[in-house]
């Protein structure tokens, strides 16, 4: 396999070790940077969309066929690196180990929790506030004080801050506010200085840590002298963590779960782009796992891709499937074809979809709701 990541960060660690995992298992690995690359939406039906790579003033057109997945880090730049994840993924057709989507929906802690709740995951009470927000009043609907203030945006720790009274909280954010920064406001859970960092893959949890804060601080993040410890969490703590990356839209996540005094779980954030010192304080090989993901994801997901360009391009076959579609009778037919249950040439009365309804059967897993019950 040919595997592409997509990243600014060519020497982290989470990339180095991905591509070391990668190599290990006799795929070829590229590192892209996202920035580098310029999407081209073409005019035409489909098939004509292309991706150019900028160095200095030369633009070179790189030949995604060559490219089998691609394993998205984005730390940085998110907006329109997502833009270069969705052209790969959905305009070229190249599997992803992320979504736009997703990579979007995580980088945005007010977002995270907001989706998180509509599905019906717990978090902490929280307020998103702006220019003219009644700080006061809506401190009461958290709880009141002590607070925790959060930037929008941000990782390892960085713009995450305690505010224990009225005067102090009201002048940074105040401040913050002007500066025309994106912040949020939640009510503090005494976890006693811990939280748990749960990394899923699809419907799995692959391992779980639990993250301790320095003295003096709340802020449990490694990348500032939190200590990490291996940790099993119970079933219900690992099933709020994977409908979260679900929910989130991420097949591959970073959760991070607090718990109060009474070991309620709550959803405090869902990374996209989490960092490996899992591996060192673990012993997983976490990106051995991603690897074999992709491994086990690509080619259903190319083989989608390629069925619905088909769709897209056949407007006669369009035309059969929603005949099929609006018909019971035949929606049975298919689903005993799919079953291999009958012969369709002896079933079906239909003349029209003697010679299709067999090859077209693969497309009815993807467009057919009736073959999906």
């Amino acid at each position: 396999m040919r595997t592409l990541v997509l990243t600014v960060a060519e020497r982290s660690q989470a990339v180095r070790a991905i591509v070391r995992g990668g190599k290990k298992r006799g795929h070829t690995m590229l590192i892209v940077d996202p920035m580098r690359m310029n999407l081209l939406i073409s005019n035409k039906s489909s098939g004509y969309d292309r991706i150019y790579l900028t160095k200095e003033d030369t633009i070179t057109r790189v030949n995604m066929k060559d490219v089998d997945a691609i394993i998205p880090r984005i730390g940085q730049h998110v907006n329109y690196s997502s833009f270069i994840v969705d052209h790969l993924s959905n305009n070229l057709g190249i599997y992803s180990t992320q979504s736009a989507e997703g990579i979007l929906n995580a980088a945005n802690k007010l977002r995270t929790l907001q989706i998180c709740s509509d599905a019906g995951i717990p978090t902490p009470r929280t307020i998103g506030i702006n220019v003219n927000s009644p700080l006061t009043s809506l401190i009461e609907k958290i709880g009141g004080f002590p607070i925790v203030i959060k930037l929008l945006h941000g990782s390892g720790g960085e713009g995450v801050a305690l505010l224990r009274d009225k005067s102090s909280a009201i002048s940074t954010i105040q401040s913050l506010m002007k500066a025309r920064t994106g912040i949020l406001l939640q009510e503090y859970i005494n976890s006693g200085g811990k939280d748990y960092r749960v990394i899923v893959m699809g419907n799995k949890v692959v391992v779980s840590y639990q993250r301790s804060a320095p003295r003096g601080e709340i802020r449990t993040s490694l990348q500032i002298g939190g200590q990490g410890t291996p940790v099993n969490l119970s079933e219900e703590d690992l099933s709020i963590c994977i409908r979260a990356a679900k929910a989130t839209g991420l097949s591959i996540a970073g959760v991070d779960l607090i718990k109060d005094h009474s070991g309620k779980p709550y959803v405090i954030e869902v990374n996209s782009n989490f960092g490996f010192r899992v591996e060192k304080i673990t012993g997983v090989d976490v990106a051995d796992y991603i690897i074999r993901y992709v491994e086990s994801n690509y080619e259903k997901v190319t083989e989608r891709y390629n069925l619905r360009s088909l769709l897209n391009e056949n407007h006669k076959l369009r035309n059969r499937l929603d005949l099929i579609s609006q018909d019971q009778h035949l929606c049975s037919i298919c689903k005993q074809v799919k079953r291999n249950q009958v012969n369709p040439r002896e079933q079906s009365s239909n003349q029209l979809l003697l010679q299709d309804i067999s090859s077209i059967l693969k497309l009815y897993q993807y467009h057919s709701p009736f073959l999906l019950k």
